[in-house]
Formats: C-alpha cells, structure tokens, sequence
C-alpha cells in the first residue's frame, strides 16, 4: 500500500458538517456534524473505492486469525440493517447526511441505481430493437424480466415503463433517468 493511503485524511468541521477528504482522490465527502460521528472518523486513513465511497480498512484479530474487512463511512451514520442497503437518496455517495441515507431492500437499491453507459435512450428498460424497428420497454420485477411492449415511439415506451416503475416500485426513484431495473 502506498504511504500516502496510509496517512490520516484531513478532516474539517464547516457549517455544521464534517468534510472528510480521501486519500487517493482528493474527493471530499460531507457528515453531519456530532461529536461521537467526528471521533470514529478522526486519525483515521480513509480512502474512495471504485464506486465513490469512503472507506477504510480494518485488520481485528478473531479467534487468533488476523482478518481484515472494509468498513464504509456511511455506515457510521446509518449503521447496516440485516436484509438491507444503506442507500444515497441523491445518488451522491459523497453526501454522507442522515437525511440523504436511508434503508433499501437490495432489490429496490439496484433499481434506484444510474442508468448504465451504454443506455441510448435515457431511460432505464426502455430500448430500441432493430429487428422490429420499434422501442421496447421492459421492467425486472422479482429478478424476472417482464416485457411492457413494442411502440412505436420513444415517447410511449418511457411511458409504459414509468407506468410499471409505478406500479411495481412505489417511491424508489428519486430522480428522472436513474434507475436500471430492466
């Protein structure tokens, strides 16, 4: 590991909020301030990983084998929860407020996820099938696909599949052209 990792990130209280900087990023994520919050993430080598968030490594000793395993900042602040995802409401791994985070089933946490590069129609589950000539829309519903239609428009197909975001994900998307559950 490079030393620069291993250092303490620098941390600052601005405006009520703790601002944590990572080590290999230079990226800053922000807390809500208290003073137990401020404790665990003091003196303490925090660092991005591939998917935006702050994390650090933690080595204990169990049984008297040595064991390491990723400890999540925002997990300090909305603690995990058997059966869930902690999820960013705004989808800003960096925004760490308790009023950003909130619980997900795993399922409805992918759902809420951004749309993937290669999507050409910016929408999630909504594409075009050159064999028919026409947009598709498609929505995944308990880790089955369901096929919403052929139309003949893009403007249709968006509308059939925020039809089934609505039915079958009540209040999980959080903002226009998120979402990848097709």
């Amino acid at each position: 590991m490079r030393a620069d990792l291993r250092r303490s990130s620098q941390i600052e209280v601005r405006d009520g909020l703790i601002l944590v900087t990572a080590n290999n990023t230079g990226n800053v994520y922000q807390f809500d301030y208290s003073e137990k919050l401020m404790n665990e993430l003091g003196d303490k080598a925090w660092y991005e990983d591939q998917f935006g968030h702050l994390r650090r490594n933690v080595k204990v000793r169990q049984h008297g084998v040595r064991r390491c395993f990723a400890l999540f900042a925002h997990h300090l602040v909305l603690p995990k929860r058997v059966g869930f995802d902690v999820d960013h409401v705004n989808r800003d791994p960096r925004d760490n407020r308790k009023c950003n985070l909130r619980y997900l089933r795993h399922a409805d946490n992918i759902f809420n996820a951004r749309l993937r590069p290669e999507n050409r129609s910016g929408h999630p589950g909504v594409q075009w099938s050159p064999e028919k000539r026409k947009w598709r829309a498609k929505i995944g519903v308990n880790r089955r696909g369901r096929h919403l239609g052929y139309f003949n428009s893009l403007s249709e197909a968006i509308a059939a599949r925020v039809a089934a975001e609505q039915q079958y994900f009540p209040g999980i998307r959080t903002a226009e052209g998120g979402g990848s559950g097709a």
